[in-house]
């Protein structure tokens, strides 16, 4: 059948179309399986075994035990130094010997 002039044949748009629409919606289904395939990997990839998470977990729990000693060296040295810092009875000793030293030499006492 011959079309006068001008006129469209909507039989074979209608085909244009609907094969369009297909295609398109085979292409973009497909990239959207690759899309999830490709996201899905990227998720699933950093995600680790069961194997892994307990060697994590020692290495963790190896790493705290380790800070806690050192903390608890470090809070020991830090006391004994501030003892040693406020325990000036040695220097009020000395300084009471001098004292009694220039009160000899100076015959006086106080």
């Amino acid at each position: 059948m011959e079309n006068p002039a001008g006129a469209v044949d909507l039989d074979k748009v209608l085909i244009r179309v609907q094969t369009y629409h297909t295609i398109k919606f085979t292409r973009m289904t497909e990239l959207t399986k690759e899309y999830f395939d490709k996201a899905l990997k990227a998720v699933v990839a950093p995600l680790t075994t069961k194997a892994e998470l307990t060697a994590t977990e020692k290495r963790v729990i190896k790493r705290i035990d380790e800070a806690q000693e050192e903390l608890a060296r470090m809070t020991a040295e830090g006391f004994f130094d501030v003892q040693n810092r406020l325990d000036v009875r040695e220097v009020i000793h000395a300084h009471e010997r001098k004292f009694k030293k220039l009160e000899e030499a100076l015959h006086i006492h106080l």
